[in-house]
């Protein structure tokens, strides 16, 4: 179950948000696990398409799933996203590989087939 964090929020401090998706999180990883469900928060880029969402790099990624220690819990790696955000994707993912339960793959610029773009 692919989920999205949500947009950040001026009034909350980055780890009171951090610690909200966290909590969130475990709560559901229980009835996840029961029904052998998957859920993979999403890192979106906010350069250029999702401005102001929360969860915008890998490394926050890696760090939620991780602090919510599920085997239900893992990260959706977005190729296209974690490029424009922070580059080095085939490095990150090739490092963490065991923290990525799915993998979305578009060239950079314009979400297009890989080998079209940034990503040839």
């Amino acid at each position: 179950m692919v989920v999205t964090v949500g947009q950040r929020r001026d009034t909350l401090s980055e780890a009171a948000q951090h610690n909200a998706i966290v909590h969130t999180l475990r709560t559901v990883a229980p009835t996840a696990e029961a029904h052998s469900i998957t859920i993979v928060p999403e890192p979106l880029n906010t350069r250029v398409d999702h401005s102001g969402y929360f969860l915008r790099t890998a490394d926050q990624g890696f760090e939620i799933v991780t602090a919510v220690d599920s085997q239900n819990v893992e990260l959706l790696y977005d190729v296209y996203h974690q490029q424009i955000t922070e580059g080095n994707s085939v490095q990150t993912m090739t490092e963490l590989i065991d923290l990525i339960e799915h993998v979305h793959i578009a060239d950079v610029l314009g979400y297009h087939e890989p080998g079209t773009g940034e990503l040839a």
